[in-house]
């Protein structure tokens, strides 16, 4: 058993040294760190609310649709990436897949602009 334990001596090692690291700068960081709540910080910020009110205030849900459609344009960018780096390897069934993936969110699109959704009102 003890030289089973032995083996990952190593491991042990190198995890004590990064607890060890790890605890020295969140002290250093500690020490260092002066919290201060000045205007700036508390400020509005994002969705426009100040920061320190009640949570049932009344919310304008007119910007979703435009989160929506970045997150999926964002996942788009996201899946085509990997293809963008392997364009070279891929044979015709792949690029006509990419192809039929980008006129599918392109359609998704265009349905959009013409429901209005795109529109800020």
């Amino acid at each position: 058993m003890v030289f089973y334990l032995l083996q990952y001596l190593d491991v042990f090692i190198f995890l004590a040294i990064c607890l060890l690291i790890l605890s020295m700068i969140l002290l250093a960081l500690r020490v260092i760190a002066m919290p201060q709540a000045y205007e700036e910080k508390i400020s509005v910020y994002e969705c426009g609310f100040d920061a320190f009110q009640t949570t049932r205030l009344s919310f304008d849900i007119s910007f979703i649709p435009i989160a929506i459609l970045y997150l999926i344009f964002d996942l788009e960018i996201v899946i085509l990436i990997p293809w963008v780096l392997y364009a070279d390897e891929f044979d015709t069934l792949g690029v006509v897949t990419v192809f039929l993936f980008v006129l599918i969110v392109l359609i998704g699109f265009i349905y959009e602009c013409v429901k209005g959704a795109l529109r800020w009102s």
